[in-house]
């Protein structure tokens, strides 16, 4: 088969989209054709999309053009791929919730699990309702709990807010650094 530009068109290159916060757009790549060489960016993940096929084509005329060898996609073979199987620890309490929502749902807890994992995943690449609902949650918190003064006279080694497991007594904190947003 002659490897022309209709030839590279309809490989089936990988398409990883992201979500920028800072700038409040989405990043649309092909990063088997170099993540800072094919890529778009656009308000909605559809746009990004719809953009990078016209950024591809472009990428590959250029590359055909000047004769430089064009990655193809890789595709990963059965054995490369990961288990399928990894240890999570969580605190005890939460263990006891997921377990007994599990039997509640007839299921196992591992079927249970592997189904909300897939249906987050889902929803995710369906929109960004998780990322917007983390980055209001946080928002919302750190407005209640500081206040502009904070941040005339940062205090480094004060948390604004913390997640405590009391099994493990680890703390998670995100601390206060003088950034005003």
């Amino acid at each position: 088969m002659k490897k022309d530009l209709s030839y590279y068109i309809n490989l089936p290159y990988k398409v990883e989209i992201e979500f920028e916060p800072i700038e409040g757009v989405w990043i649309a790549s092909h990063p088997e054709l170099g993540k800072g060489s094919c890529y778009a960016i656009a308000d909605t993940p559809e746009e990004a999309i719809e953009l990078l096929k016209n950024d591809k084509q472009e990428l590959l005329e250029i590359l055909l053009t000047d004769g430089k060898s064009i990655p193809e996609p890789k595709f990963e073979k059965e054995e490369e791929l990961p288990s399928g199987q990894f240890i999570l620890r969580i605190p005890k309490t939460l263990h006891k919730k997921v377990k007994d929502q599990a039997e509640l749902e007839g299921v196992s807890l591992n079927h249970f699990l592997s189904t909300l994992i897939a249906e987050k995943f889902t929803q995710n690449y369906q929109s960004n309702k998780f990322t917007e609902e983390v980055i209001a949650a946080i928002s919302k918190q750190l407005s209640t709990v500081t206040s502009f003064n904070n941040f005339s006279q940062p205090n480094v080694n004060k948390p604004i807010f913390s997640f405590e497991n009391k099994e493990e007594t680890s703390e998670l904190s995100l601390y206060n650094f003088g950034v005003s947003a």
